[in-house]
């Protein structure tokens, strides 16, 4: 049986892609608070904890995956 959650899967891919463009303005135009929100670890946080928030939910691998993938375009575009 599938639990349910209080996040659906479009709404928590939008809460990741408003999370991965928060993380980049945040690591170009604040750099000397980044330490204050933990963006030198270059992991968006709001994303994370969303991820242990959904770790029981069906949603779990799929916004796992997502999550990691925008880290990896996080880190792609931090390059250019």
């Amino acid at each position: 049986m599938v639990q349910s959650t209080i996040f659906s899967l479009p709404s928590y891919l939008g809460i990741l892609l408003f999370d991965a463009f928060s993380h980049q303005h945040n690591k170009l135009s604040h750099q000397f608070t980044n330490r204050l929100y933990g963006v030198e670890f270059g992991m968006p946080i709001l994303g994370l904890l969303l991820s242990f928030l959904m770790l029981q939910s069906a949603f779990a691998l799929i916004a796992i995956a997502c999550l990691v993938t925008l880290i990896m375009i996080s880190f792609n575009l931090k390059r250019i």
